[in-house]
């Protein structure tokens, strides 16, 4: 089937299995991320940092 849309010049050539992937590494990546990122907000907040403490990005020692 896909062979036969890529043959025709359909509109769903683009679907190829590296762009099915890419999306679904997104999605994967924004399902963890997401989360992660408000769960962090929360946290500083309630730590008593400001909201611009909170959302200014921390320096990492350990990484350099």
């Amino acid at each position: 089937m896909l062979e036969r849309a890529l043959d025709h010049g359909t509109p769903a050539a683009w679907v190829t299995g590296d762009s099915i992937y890419c999306v679904l590494a997104m999605c994967i990546h924004a399902a963890i991320a997401g989360p992660a990122v408000v769960v962090r907000f929360i946290t500083d907040i309630t730590l008593g940092y400001s909201v611009f403490q909170a959302v200014k990005p921390k320096k990492r020692d350990d990484i350099y």
